[in-house]
């Protein structure tokens, strides 16, 4: 009678955790094709790694996700609800978000990025200015509205630099967002600011004019201005 019971609660437990009592182990090979980054925006990535043969994720702001596994390419990630699966036939290899229903949009497909491949805000990590800029102006050339190139929020970025006195990366932070944002005012008083607090008037002064050019009403460039001439 014991038995009797006990085989039934075992197929409902398989079938209740997500996975069969049969899905396959992922494979080294396997493995070694998926980890890595993909590229989830201009500025993020998935992360995907393996702890003890298990899948593991990084996405976005959530960290560590274990997904359920399905079979041998589907998991469930219960932290968004969603299945995902791994794209073996596109180039290069994708992870995509599987539809739902017939009725869902297009699922989103995030594809590999070759470990060389670098974000914008790593060359700033980097100290490399040039690089950087040119990566940003071109996120702004494929969409003039990315968030990633947003105006006043690389200049809050400035100023949480220049808080900390951390006087070269504010500057850093205000060049691109002149690069960004040549026609704005704010933004070169921001840098005019910056390299004040530096202690370089000649570049103060010449950012205070521009801003003061293209806004002949800012008191706070007109000041400025004064006392440095």
């Amino acid at each position: 009678m014991l038995r009797k019971i006990i085989i039934p609660f075992v197929i409902l437990l398989c079938i209740n955790s997500f996975t069969s009592c049969t899905t396959p182990e992922l494979t080294p090979e396997f493995i070694a094709k998926t980890e890595g980054r993909y590229l989830l925006n201009e500025d993020e990535f998935i992360q995907v790694f393996y702890v003890e043969n298990a899948l593991q994720l990084n996405w976005g702001g959530l960290k560590n996700i274990q997904p359920m596994q399905m079979n041998s390419t589907d998991f469930y990630i219960k932290e968004i609800n969603q299945k995902i699966q791994f794209n073996f036939s596109n180039s290069p290899i994708s992870l995509e978000v599987l539809k739902k229903s017939s009725k869902d949009s297009i699922p989103n497909t995030y594809k590999k990025i070759p470990a060389s491949y670098k974000f914008a805000y790593e060359y700033i990590a980097e100290g490399d200015y040039d690089g950087a800029l040119k990566a940003y102006l071109t996120i702004q050339k494929k969409d003039s509205l990315s968030p990633i190139v947003e105006e006043n929020d690389w200049n809050s970025k400035g100023y949480a630099q220049l808080r900390k006195d951390s006087i070269q990366k504010a500057i850093i932070y205000f060049k691109i967002n002149v690069a960004l944002h040549p026609n704005s005012y704010n933004v070169y008083d921001s840098l005019g600011e910056a390299y004040l607090k530096k202690g370089d008037s000649a570049l103060a002064l010449t950012n205070y004019k521009m801003a003061l050019k293209l806004n002949p009403s800012l008191r706070g460039a007109k000041n400025a201005i004064k006392k440095l001439q």
